[in-house]
């Protein structure tokens, strides 16, 4: 790593530049276009970065808004909380009320002060990048858009068929007259195993992507254990530069100077009825659980990484999903067949007690999972997340993120397979690494074949659309990897990478 000066380290008043560019804060919706084209505006012939307080004004603006959502998320579950150890029991109407308060109004916003924070963190990661031609900061950035953009497409509101003749405005309308928008969110929320009702993961797979490359040499792990390097001894030569990131970024988050930082984004013990600590002690477990389980997920050199993750896959939703009768479900559940027939009717148990019904859990055994919302309300009967599918799901989301431009139009493609191939150029030129020139062509379509094409495919695979809603999740990765694939492939018998 290179020490970090001050030159490094972007001003904070320089970052209100770039205020007015992009979407705005709490810009949620993701379209395929805005996938595939991310960022396109920074393809040039001379692959330079934007600035850099560009790339950390946009990384401040997509944490921040995953924060709020915590934040409002958080409130709404403390009320809750309170209400039912002074009452014993929340009514109806008075959990509507309470989980509607700040709930997306923009009454909840993170002070002054923790807004500060958040740009000093993000500028000293920033400084902590080493200056390598892929695995920078300008990578870091492009993940972290990339995640917000797969985020943004689990909260997808699906598009109904229009069979009626019904025009858009008008059948939007009474879509929302007759409670569709309730029932989209809980169709969402079981498709996607809960993570699109989760603000804690959201803020968590971000900030992974912010911080996953932290330090990273522009070498492999097999470098570092090849030379014995000091940290691949610290880290036992498992996933080296993915666990120093974790480190390196977790103890900065940790300095006291970022204290008002860490309670907007896990709230103040202190400050929170005793029956609500606990609750915050779980959203921090579960935010560091996250962190740890897709940066070490992005370590695809690892043989062993990879069979772990792929055997997750498989015992999450291959034999979960298999005809055999212990992996059935134990449970009655079958609100998504009931949701069609659903209208008009009481606010769901689901927007009233989202504490209950709509947090992450922790169960990361290997249990069938069980439909506990049919043990609390006979009336509601909502499928309960099962933290192994979930992080699955998460894993393959950080993964996507990660070599996204693998994923997007050929331009952005482009810009990054060229670093690539020049960072690992350069690693060459100063004994660090092999020779790639003479195999390159081959080894990427291998790496579509054999990486790429599958990854987008289990994309699909996560949270499946009920049968007659057309859902725009996941984009296009498939068809765009495909593409990509086929391009390269039709270049790469007359086009020589020039050292």
């Amino acid at each position: 790593m290179n020490p970090a000066t001050e030159e490094d380290t972007a001003p904070m008043d320089s970052i209100s530049e770039y205020s007015s560019t992009g979407p705005s804060a709490d810009e949620d919706t993701v379209t395929a276009e805005n996938w595939t084209n991310l960022y396109q505006s920074d393809v040039d012939t001379s692959l330079s970065s934007p600035p850099l307080d560009e790339l950390i004004f946009r990384n401040v603006r997509i944490l921040e808004k995953h924060i709020v959502h915590v934040m409002e998320r958080r409130d709404a579950e403390i009320a809750i909380e309170v209400a039912i150890a002074s009452s014993g029991n929340v009514s109806l109407a008075d959990g509507q009320t309470i989980s509607d308060q700040g709930g997306g109004t923009g009454a909840i916003q993170i002070t002054s002060i923790q807004k500060n924070e958040l740009e000093l963190y993000v500028s000293t990661i920033a400084s902590k990048y080493d200056d390598v031609l892929y695995h920078n900061f300008e990578h870091a950035s492009h993940v972290l858009g990339s995640a917000d953009s797969l985020i943004s497409s689990l909260q997808q509101k699906p598009k109904r068929s229009n069979e009626r003749g019904i025009s858009s405005t008008n059948s939007s309308r009474l879509s929302k007259a007759v409670g569709d928008s309730d029932e989209d969110d809980e169709r969402n929320h079981i498709t996607t195993f809960g993570l699109s009702s989760c603000p804690m993961t959201h803020l968590a797979l971000v900030f992974s992507a912010l911080i996953h490359d932290v330090e990273h040499q522009g070498v492999g792990n097999k470098q570092l254990v090849d030379e014995q390097h000091p940290l691949a001894t610290k880290y036992e030569n498992k996933s080296v530069a993915e666990n120093n990131s974790i480190d390196v970024a977790k103890e900065l988050l940790n300095e006291d100077c970022y204290s008002n930082l860490r309670e907007s984004m896990f709230g103040d013990p202190n400050s929170v009825p005793m029956v609500a600590r606990y609750m915050l002690e779980k959203d921090q477990e579960l935010f560091y659980s996250v962190i740890l389980g897709t940066i070490q997920a992005t370590d695809i050199c690892s043989k062993d990484r990879l069979d772990r993750n792929k055997a997750k896959w498989i015992e999450a939703f291959e034999d979960a999903n298999s005809s055999s009768p212990s992996r059935q479900l134990d449970c009655y559940c079958d609100s998504l067949l009931k949701m069609q027939n659903r209208r008009s009717s009481a606010p769901s148990r689901l927007k009233v007690f989202p504490a209950r019904t709509r947090t992450l859990s922790m169960t990361c055994g290997t249990e069938i999972p069980k439909c506990n919302a049919c043990l609390l309300y006979a009336d509601e009967c909502y499928l309960q997340l099962d933290f192994l599918r979930a992080s699955s799901v998460l894993e393959q989301m950080i993964q996507a993120a990660d070599v996204a431009h693998s994923m997007q139009s050929w331009p952005i493609f482009m810009k990054w397979n060229t670093k690539l191939y020049d960072e690992l150029w350069a690693a060459k030129l100063a004994g660090r690494g092999p020779d790639v020139s003479a195999n390159w062509f081959k080894g990427q379509i291998g790496f579509f074949d054999f990486y790429i094409t599958p990854l987008a495919k289990r994309l699909q695979q996560c949270g499946p659309p009920p049968s007659g809603l057309a859902y725009s999740y996941p984009p296009p990765a498939l068809p765009l990897a495909c593409s990509a694939r086929l391009l390269a492939l039709s270049i790469s018998s007359f086009i020589i990478p020039s050292p």
